[in-house]
């Protein structure tokens, strides 16, 4: 065993050795680790900044042209009214086929139709003419038939 001790003696010497060298370099590679950390924190950080100022920058630019649009194109009531200039004579044309657009609708709101009634038998047309006089009555319209 003697014999032997000196062998084993240097033995552990170089595993001691390579186990404080193995040490060295994980501390080594955790200091690295943390300083890489750190810069990309202070490059977010920077990007943070960057994103502020364009988006301050943005919200300027956008505000001054709002209110540069706004105050070009903002009227007084009366600089509309005084601009205005209504027209005196309507052409009769425009009144004629105002007449004849309202006209129609008028024949048109007092058009009625009734489904559901024979009409074919005489006596069809009996109870057809009295449900319509009926419902024309009820409406205060004067009856009118045509089938």
């Amino acid at each position: 065993l003697s014999n032997r001790l000196p062998g084993l003696l240097k033995c552990y010497r170089k595993m001691y050795d390579c186990l404080y060298l193995q040490h060295e370099e994980q501390q080594e590679h955790q200091r690295e680790l943390e300083e890489a950390r750190k810069r990309i924190i202070d490059l977010q950080d920077e990007v943070i900044r960057s994103k502020n100022e364009q988006l301050a920058a943005l919200t300027s630019t956008v505000t001054t042209s709002v209110q540069e649009s706004v105050k070009a194109e903002f009227q007084t009531y009366s600089s509309v009214v005084a601009s205005s200039q209504p027209s005196s004579v309507i052409p009769t044309e425009t009144v004629s086929k105002l007449a004849r657009s309202i006209v129609q609708e008028e024949d048109r709101s007092r058009c009625i139709m009734m489904f559901g009634l024979p009409e074919d038998s005489e006596e069809g047309e009996k109870e057809l003419e009295s449900k319509v006089s009926g419902v024309l009555l009820e409406i205060e319209e004067k009856p009118r038939i045509s089938a």
